[in-house]
């Protein structure tokens, strides 16, 4: 059954550490609801963080604000407010992005940019049921981690669903999220290599190098 809110969630994680469940993420006064509410949306965050996820990719025309006197660029752009990895940024070609710029706070700064900035990026607004299942897997193992020590008093529990967490769920979901991109930061050296129009011209078509009979 597919899992429609953050009691949804909560409920897994508390189920790896064999904890009782909690009736509602918003109302129940318990203290593994407390402890949920406390953790999930910075454990929900710091993993969006960690990857290019396209699950969460959205993008958004920036507002252009007034310039300090003192800066040393040229343009001040209000970031999204559910923006936690800016992927890119465009001017309206997207096969040339813009490339020097600093975030300051919630802000962006540009040199030269003009106006009608739009940005790319992870956003942390997508609701639990749009999450891709394997992503879920890792929050719910960090989640468990984080909440461990005030549902369980058992550091040994939080020990296991972290090594879970970096060893099998966070690596699946960054592979099975990246199948579905061409972007490069998503793929090895060596796909990048085998896409480079330079080592494909000192191959043939059949893949072999051109002094291989």
């Amino acid at each position: 059954m597919p899992l429609n809110s953050k009691t949804d969630v909560c409920n897994l994680a508390l189920a790896e550490l064999g904890a009782r469940r909690i009736s509602s993420y918003d109302s129940d006064t318990t203290v593994e609801a407390n402890a949920c509410r406390l953790h999930l949306d910075h454990v929900v965050d710091t993993l969006l963080e960690r990857h290019q996820w396209n699950f969460a990719t959205t993008r958004a025309t920036l507002a252009k604000l007034a310039l300090p006197g003192d800066s040393e660029w040229t343009e001040t752009w209000q970031l999204p407010t559910d923006c936690v990895r800016l992927i890119r940024i465009t001017t309206g070609d997207t096969q040339n992005p813009l490339r020097d710029y600093a975030i300051e706070g919630r802000h962006l700064l540009t040199r030269g940019a003009g106006s009608g900035l739009r940005v790319v990026y992870v956003g942390n607004a997508r609701p639990v049921g749009q999450w891709i299942p394997l992503f879920t897997d890792a929050v719910v193992y960090k989640l468990a981690a984080r909440i461990c020590g005030d549902v369980t008093q058992n550091p040994a529990l939080a020990d296991a669903c972290l090594q879970k967490l970096e060893a099998l769920a966070l690596p699946a979901a960054q592979t099975a999220d990246a199948r579905e991109t061409l972007s490069g930061e998503n793929f090895g050296p060596r796909h990048l290599a085998s896409m480079s129009a330079l080592v494909g011209a000192r191959f043939r078509a059949d893949g072999r190098p051109p002094h291989v009979p």
